[in-house]
């Protein structure tokens, strides 16, 4: 099995969209943040209204990903048993389209960076 750190597709445009509901909702753009002068001079950045947004951000993502797992609890229950009674039969057809398919959206992902 390949382990990688990429975020999958679904969890980055889910990303994408709560960054973008989160700016409307804000009003913030995050690629612009406030410069303050400190006592010496020079500049610092306040990034404590973007790292609140962000922290919303995970939140939220962190609330759907913990959701979503309970409604796999049928699915897995029941591929278990048919596995434990050996009658679960594997499509080879459909695990070949999908690595595939996984190896095709890496590499658009890959060139888009």
């Amino acid at each position: 099995m390949k382990v990688s750190n990429k975020v999958s597709p679904k969890i980055a445009k889910l990303q994408s969209e709560l960054a973008k509901e989160m700016r409307e909702k804000s009003g913030l753009d995050p690629s612009q943040t406030k410069e303050k002068k400190n006592t010496k001079g020079s500049a610092e950045l306040d990034i404590s209204e973007n790292a609140k947004m962000r922290q919303k951000q995970f939140n939220r993502i962190k609330e759907l990903a913990l959701k979503s797992s309970g409604e796999n609890d049928a699915k897995v229950e029941r591929l278990r048993s048919l596995i434990d009674r050996g009658l679960y039969k594997v499509d080879a057809d459909k695990i070949a389209d999908k690595m595939v398919d996984s190896h095709a959206t890496d590499a658009m992902l890959e060139a888009s960076e």
